[in-house]
């Protein structure tokens, strides 16, 4: 099987918790599987596409790195990474790639909805591994505004109320709070 992994990162441009893991992770693919990586480059380019595609290599495997001419992008573009030429791109390039399944790790400019949109409109399957907290949780740390543990489960009412609660300074911190957060132990993976 072919499986491409998308990252926000690959050293030696950053070395992490998520790239940590994607190294452990390929060496175990790597056996059964034909594995490739793609991820975003820290390096801009100037020319004349926004985009560009090079080849590498990382942990012995092909690796594809996305630059862009960065001048081009506007700050919405950056920040929603909603880019109508990146989904084209991405049909074009993941055509040509053709993966059996995408493995996403994150999420960037490279790491896209225009990359998911891409990939569901050829029919190639995704699957997403979250390695950060604030994509689940606003807070980042799953516990409400009231300082208990939150039941992990994201439900829009819920989860923005907390959200705006902590946000605005009304995070209620009691000595009853307090003292039943001090009293006991988590464990968080």
């Amino acid at each position: 099987m072919k499986l491409l992994l998308a990252t926000y990162n690959l050293p030696p441009d950053a070395y992490g918790g998520t790239e940590v893991y994607l190294e452990s992770l390929v060496a175990e693919l790597r056996h059964n599987h034909s594995v490739e990586l793609l991820a975003g480059s820290k390096e801009e380019h100037r020319g004349g596409e926004r985009f560009k595609m090079e080849s590498s290599s990382c942990w012995g495997l092909p690796a594809w790195r996305l630059s862009r001419d960065g001048p081009r992008f506007s700050m919405t573009e950056l920040y929603t990474t909603r880019c109508p030429d990146l989904r084209a791109y991405w049909v074009e390039w993941l055509s040509r790639r053709r993966p059996d399944i995408l493995h996403l790790h994150g999420y960037s400019l490279t790491v896209s909805l225009s990359l998911m949109e891409a990939a569901a409109e050829l029919g190639i399957p995704i699957v997403s591994t979250l390695h950060n907290v604030p994509a689940l949780c606003a807070r980042g740390d799953f516990l409400t505004w009231r300082g208990v543990v939150c039941d992990g489960r994201a439900e829009l009412l819920k989860c923005m109320r907390c959200a705006t609660a902590t946000r605005s300074g009304a995070a209620i911190r009691s000595e009853e709070h307090t003292s039943e957060l001090q009293s006991r132990q988590y464990l968080v993976c």
